[in-house]
């Protein structure tokens, strides 16, 4: 079970009584390490316990608020078999793959063979992430990407679904939900069976309704900026 999937569909969907909470801004200054990365947590954001290698390997959260923090590490020869699934067409062969290449040490060397372009990298690096959180019921937009010094920063919004808008304008005061996101990407590795590593995609993702932005995106946007790897990517 996804930890911040799972909550933040079962307390914005159900549309349950949410407590109004004080609109004190968040900071984001509590330092956390792991064998893997670092980052900087926005204060009062629980960690949820994960034990994965791969997909989603943190998830920390100020989960009434549905504000999330999270990193996911995606094997780049996973986003190209997925990539390729999707432009498969019904009663034609399969598309294959193209393979990872030998030598990956940036992300032009990504690009060739899965987007072509920042755009397009970013755009299939979306895609992935919105089957982890919705299974693809939801389609995120794209709202920008930059590539500089081989970190790939970009921002998304996502309109989630409401089972009665008018009981949200009564709670909120608002008649939609739309959560934005901020996303800085890297070129690292992850552990295969039978030892060594594989090339991987690792993101950072920090996300919050935008009604609470305000109050929250300062800290989120610190935690993103401050994310690095803990071990060089060829590691």
């Amino acid at each position: 079970m996804r930890v911040d999937a799972a909550l933040t569909r079962r307390m914005l969907l159900a549309l349950a009584p949410i407590p109004l909470l004080p609109n004190l801004p968040a900071v984001a200054s509590r330092p956390v390490s792991d064998a893997r990365f670092s980052l900087l947590l926005p204060d009062g954001f629980a960690i949820s316990k994960r034990t994965a290698t791969a997909g989603t390997i943190f998830v920390a959260g100020d989960f009434p608020r549905a504000a999330v923090v999270s990193v996911a590490a995606w094997p780049i020869s996973e986003l190209l078999e997925e990539e390729a699934r999707l432009k498969t067409l019904p009663g034609l062969p399969a598309v294959v793959p193209p393979s990872v290449p030998a030598v990956l040490t940036s992300f032009a060397d990504v690009q060739s063979v899965l987007g072509g372009s920042t755009d397009g990298l970013t755009r299939a690096l979306l895609r992935r992430r919105d089957r982890d959180q919705s299974a693809g019921a939801l389609a995120s937009a794209l709202i920008s990407a930059e590539l500089a010094a081989e970190r790939l920063s970009w921002s998304t919004t996502t309109e989630l679904s409401v089972a009665n808008p008018d009981e949200l304008e009564k709670q909120r005061g608002i008649r939609a939900l739309i959560r934005r996101t901020r996303c800085v990407s890297v070129l690292g590795s992850v552990p295969v069976a039978g030892g060594g590593r594989a090339p991987a995609i690792v993101s950072c993702f920090a996300s919050a309704l935008e009604s609470d932005m305000a109050a929250l995106g300062p800290a989120l946007e610190a935690a993103v900026q401050s994310f690095s790897l803990a071990v060089p990517a060829a590691a």
